[in-house]
């Protein structure tokens, strides 16, 4: 199934929880290209240029955010997780095609960046208004793989996997 709703902690894994929620906001600033790289540098990815990506560490700093805001709006938000089958890292060049194609698609107020650094690329899309979540998740998947494919070489586009997660406000034991 391409989308589902689901408990933050059961989509994510318990550790983004505990470790965004532990972390200070990031600092400092870093190329997205440093997935390549062997160390990993902490703080804000940005690319050059109008093309925004976060590495893992801020990415999942402001996920946590999100999911924060999502409690006290009580309205979901959308995950999406882009990833290829077979390459173990995605490489600078695939990279730069990939969030450039995600930043065209999104809305500004959205934010993409690294969900696991080099592996797998992420977006959070807040929602507004009261629109069915499943059918906009599946509109965005769409959407969304189909700009991918068109932008990526073929073989990349072959192994793509687009994955649109509609995450609902978390319910705090104890709440009325």
């Amino acid at each position: 199934m391409p989308h589902s709703r689901l408990p933050l902690n059961e989509v994510l894994g318990a550790e983004i929880e505990s470790s965004a929620a532990s972390q200070p906001a990031p600092q400092g600033g870093t190329s997205a290209r440093a997935a390549e790289g062997p160390e990993r540098e902490s703080g804000f990815a940005l690319e050059d240029g109008p093309n925004h990506a976060y590495n893992e560490e801020a990415f999942q700093y402001f996920l946590e955010i999100e999911r924060k805001r999502s409690e006290h709006s009580n309205r979901p938000f959308l995950l999406m997780l882009v990833d290829f089958s077979k390459p173990p890292r995605i490489d600078g060049v695939t990279a730069d095609r990939l969030f450039s194609v995600l930043s065209e698609c999104l809305r500004d107020t959205d934010f993409i960046g690294w969900y696991r650094e080099g592996r797998v690329a992420g977006a959070v899309l807040t929602q507004h208004g009261e629109a069915d979540g499943d059918d906009l998740s599946e509109v965005v998947r769409q959407r969304i793989a189909a700009a991918l494919r068109r932008a990526l070489p073929i073989d990349l586009a072959r192994q793509l996997q687009t994955r649109v997660y509609q995450i609902p406000p978390h319910v705090k034991s104890g709440s009325k």
